[in-house]
């Protein structure tokens, strides 16, 4: 009787300590996750060697090894971290502008989704002009309500999760002169205000800041600014576009701008954010062969030899960055 009555209680308190790490860990005021950028997704081979080389030319893209270099990033992924969802910060397909085929824009966005489902996080899209251009409305909301598994009847979103409020952004609003970002604006500076408390993580695929850190003085974006400005619960601001890494404030809130896996220095950010701090480490892919090639590319690219002679001369250490805009950790206390 004495055996079983310390049998219960034996499984009572393995009962209740498992209740408890399971309340602590769904109920973890921090997140963790991935975010990569630019990915430029295309299946090969196939196009021509000519369109292969346009891309490499013109900015040192990648675009045959993208499919390979996206299998090692969830290879990855899936190995090292344990984080709470994965973020696709927009252009993670090729904008194939060299083909009006809709069905082949679509298998390649499918493709995508496919391969993004093998992560075993949960993850979430961010659109960019690639998307916008190649796949229709109706395909991307649908993508992001059933892939995702989110709830928007638009090309931006929100989720809230961990005690954060993620909010994903359409930048094509804010930076192409014939759609007009009143109502996303609109939406965003309502989202805001109903969820003061809760600190805030915005995603757009485009950057607001310059690479100096400057902002941007398109007056959608100077409307952009001004809402971040007034809602001091957006802790962090993460976007890509520029193949490029850089780490600035925008006042108290910290702007990321990551590079792309596919083009050199070939990386992707790994962040782990609370409401005391945020920590950003950038990984870059493990697979040094075609990193060496996208050195070279880069090298040789349109992109490095129209810039200034001495920036052309340190391309490299331009497009990485200085340390504080790969690795940081920054303090919100």
């Amino acid at each position: 009787m004495i055996k079983l009555i310390n049998y219960i209680v034996t499984i009572f308190l393995i009962l209740t300590l498992f209740s408890i790490t399971a309340f602590s860990i769904e109920n973890s005021e921090s997140l963790r996750f991935v975010y990569v950028s630019d990915l430029n997704l295309y299946p090969t081979p196939q196009e021509t060697q000519r369109l292969k080389s346009k891309y490499e030319k013109s900015d040192g893209l990648l675009l045959y090894e993208t499919q390979a270099i996206f299998q090692e990033i969830v290879r990855y992924i899936n190995k090292n971290y344990n984080c709470d969802f994965v973020i696709f910060g927009g252009n993670n397909i090729s904008d194939l502008g060299f083909t009006n085929n809709n069905q082949s824009n679509l298998n390649v966005w499918n493709l995508l989704l496919d391969m993004a489902s093998e992560i075993n996080s949960k993850f979430y899209i961010v659109v960019g002009k690639n998307e916008v251009t190649s796949v229709s409305n109706n395909d991307l909301i649908h993508a992001l309500n059933h892939n995702c598994d989110l709830e928007t009847k638009y090309t931006w979103w929100h989720k809230k999760t961990n005690s954060f409020l993620l909010i994903a952004l359409d930048s094509v609003l804010f930076f192409n002169s014939k759609y007009h970002a009143k109502v996303q604006l609109d939406w965003l500076s309502q989202l805001l205000l109903k969820n003061k408390d809760l600190p805030t993580i915005v995603f757009l695929h485009e950057p607001i800041l310059s690479h100096s850190g400057i902002a941007l003085e398109k007056s959608d974006i100077k409307n952009l600014i001004q809402i971040i400005q007034k809602n001091k619960q957006i802790k962090l601001i993460v976007s890509g576009s520029d193949y490029i890494n850089r780490i600035k404030n925008l006042g108290n809130t910290v702007n990321i701008i990551s590079s792309s896996p596919s083009i050199y220095p070939n990386s992707f950010k790994y962040i782990e954010i609370s409401k005391e701090k945020v920590k950003v480490n950038t990984v870059v892919i493990p697979l040094k062969g075609i990193v060496k090639k996208a050195e070279q590319s880069l090298i040789d690219s349109d992109r490095a030899k129209n810039q200034p002679l001495e920036l052309y001369k340190s391309i490299k250490n331009y497009v990485l960055g200085e340390v504080p805009d790969r690795d940081l950790v920054v303090d919100f206390r």
